[in-house]
């Protein structure tokens, strides 16, 4: 017969490994996140696009942005679907045009 102490400490190490494992799991996803920000500013056009929407402190039309930096418009479209995805720029449509602004999900000033 198994003794009720078997239980006690067998339930434990279940909990220590669920507490370990969510633990893993929240440090692996906050690892990830910073990964896909510093491969995201890893590029000079996508950082000076960064820097000017931090200096705006407001969105901007892409429109504005290629004027700014003189680089072709599929150039900035790419980089802003890098930064997109790495949460550091949202965008919004408003008819045809689309305007950019700094992401909620990280504080860049």
């Amino acid at each position: 017969m198994i003794s009720s102490r078997f239980f006690k400490s067998h339930s434990f190490r279940n909990c220590q490994f669920l507490v370990v494992s969510i633990a893993h799991m929240y440090y692996t996803a906050i690892v990830n996140q910073a990964v896909e920000i510093f491969k995201a500013i890893g590029e000079e056009t996508r950082l000076r696009i960064l820097r000017i929407l931090i200096k705006a402190d407001e969105e901007l039309c892409v429109c504005e942005i290629v004027d700014i930096l003189g680089k072709p418009q599929y150039t900035i479209s790419r980089s802003l679907t890098t930064l997109k995805k790495a949460e550091l720029v949202e965008e919004r449509r408003q008819g045809d045009r689309k305007s950019v602004g700094e992401g909620k999900g990280v504080d860049l000033g």
